[in-house]
């Protein structure tokens, strides 16, 4: 510690030299690079961070999995649907066939019919 002298007075006072802060890299006012205090605080900056960044990949995760749900959703009611239609058309179809078949027995008897009494 280097010791000033005060050359204006008479009586020279001794001053002591200005304490300059060692590390002022992150540093807060009032807490001392070295002290625990400081120590502490750069642990919560490090874990604040690693917390922020845990919590976006976990919501970004939880927004792709509710996003990959949604089109398997879509994709199965796609499916239902297409099913349900199908056998909308495939029971149509098969009363169509069977009103079409009635139809010709009923022409074809009708013409025998008429054939034979002829």
């Amino acid at each position: 510690m280097t010791v000033w002298l005060r050359r204006r007075s008479f009586n020279p006072t001794v001053i002591p030299a200005p304490k300059v802060q060692k590390c002022t890299l992150h540093s807060q006012p009032g807490i001392k690079p070295w002290s625990p205090a400081r120590q502490a605080w750069g642990l919560t900056t490090i874990l604040s961070r690693n917390m922020i960044i845990i919590t976006t990949t976990i919501i970004i995760i939880i927004i792709i999995i509710i996003i990959i749900i949604i089109i398997i959703t879509i994709i199965f009611i796609t499916i239902i649907i297409i099913t349900i239609t199908s056998i909308i058309i495939i029971i149509i179809a098969i009363f169509a066939i069977t009103i079409i078949i009635i139809i010709i027995i009923i022409v074809t008897t009708t013409i025998i019919i008429m054939i034979i009494t002829i």
